[in-house]
């Protein structure tokens, strides 16, 4: 910027006008407030600057250059939709505060600098305060125009606060819909080019935005995924092979495999559901019975009782051990790890209601899609929280907690 310091401004003044028009157009409110904001603190700043207005803008000290070109690249970034519009709200306001902070404080010249709160809660049913913040405001006569043409005198708070009550009822309020009001603020002021015996006073007009919070805060879609485990329970026979010998008896143990487990999980009346039963040929041995002393679920003891084979060849006798093929039937059970989705939940936030969802205590995920009133999206997988709302997973319950807010940047 080589122009003298009055055009340099005016130009930035130009831009920030051309964001709030546009942001207007496209229903950007958060944007339009921060320009708003920005275009009173350049305003203000001016004012008490007279005297630099002629001076080359390259000839101001390094802080002031800095702020306003900071402010030209917001204004492109703003326009030309470069980056996140809240994003650049944010930093519109933090540059708005930073010349605010520049402003000398002396002189007699009144400047509204800021204003607040510029969002109105749906459960307000009379009035809410609003305040503007400021220079002399005390020294000014200012007037605040409603949208059904009433005009509003302002308290005197202090020389840098003044406020007035606005009715609920001046507003053309739909509570089914987000809204934005224009309201026109006059005030006279004393003017820089004072004369010495006769003060000179000029009229400012400023335009603030307030907005009206719908009744309905956002929708909300739950959805997530259970882990747990499955049962698996089955009659099944576990063969424990050939048992042979010759007049005796003889023990061995049916084990399972695959993670599986006897069901003895009823104590001894559980042991009704079992028996010993043959699984192949034999001779000369039988399966006798299941030895439950030194049984558990990993493996169940069986018998079988052998005789003696003896085998005529006239004119010699043969023995040899008797055999059978034994095996243990009963109930086996494994637990196997599991996924399900959980049922789909959808619904409605409202300001200032907690909505509490139950959960099953195996949820291991959950994914809660948020469009606020806004129109943004949220995507949230564990507890949240911002200017707008709360989210927190207990054991078996989400809890949506909404936040009403005063502004809708931050």
């Amino acid at each position: 910027m080589g122009d003298a310091t009055g055009v340099a401004i005016e130009q930035i003044k130009n831009g920030l006008q051309d964001v709030i028009n546009k942001s207007l157009d496209r229903a950007d409110y958060s944007l339009a407030k921060a320009a708003i904001q920005a275009l009173g603190a350049i305003d203000a700043w001016k004012e008490a600057n007279l005297d630099l207005l002629e001076t080359a803008f390259d000839q101001l000290d390094k802080k002031s250059r800095n702020l306003f070109t900071n402010m030209s690249v917001l204004i492109n970034q703003a326009n030309e939709l470069v980056t996140n519009n809240l994003e650049t709200s944010r930093q519109i306001v933090e540059n708005t505060n930073q010349i605010t902070e520049s402003i000398p404080g002396s002189g007699k010249r009144s400047f509204i600098l800021r204003y607040f709160p510029s969002v109105l809660s749906p459960l307000i049913a009379d009035s809410v305060l609003i305040t503007f913040r400021g220079v002399n405001l005390e020294k000014a006569q200012i007037g605040v125009t409603l949208p059904d043409n009433t005009v509003r005198k302002v308290n005197i708070v202090g020389p840098q606060e003044v406020s007035f009550w606005l009715p609920i009822s001046a507003l053309p309020i739909d509570q089914s819909k987000h809204q934005v009001f224009e309201l026109k603020v006059n005030h006279i002021t004393r003017d820089g080019n004072t004369a010495i015996f006769w003060p000179k006073y000029r009229n400012v007009s400023r335009t603030i935005l307030i907005s009206s919070l719908p009744k309905q805060a956002a929708t909300f879609a739950l959805t997530g995924i259970r882990s747990f485990e499955n049962e698996e329970r089955i009659i099944y026979t576990a063969d424990m092979g050939r048992f042979s010998g010759t007049n005796t008896s003889v023990e061995k143990i049916a084990n399972l495999a695959n993670g599986y487990k006897w069901d003895l999980r009823g104590g001894v009346s559980s042991h009704q559901n079992f028996r010993i039963v043959s699984t192949g040929r034999g001779e000369a041995g039988r399966c006798q019975e299941i030895i439950w002393n030194g049984s558990n679920e990993h493996g169940i003891i069986g018998r079988a009782r052998l005789d003696r084979i003896r085998q005529v060849r006239f004119p010699d006798v043969r023995y040899s051990d008797g055999y059978k093929h034994c095996g243990i039937e009963g109930p086996i059970y494994r637990f196997i790890s599991t996924t399900a989705g959980l049922e789909p939940i959808s619904g409605q936030l409202f300001w200032g209601q907690d909505e509490i969802i139950e959960l099953p205590t195996d949820i291991s995920e959950f994914t809660l899609s948020i469009k606020s009133f806004t129109g943004e999206d949220k995507i949230i997988t564990n507890n949240y929280s911002d200017e707008f709302l709360s989210v927190s997973k207990e054991r078996s319950r989400l809890i949506i907690r909404t936040k009403i807010p005063t502004d809708l940047i931050k």
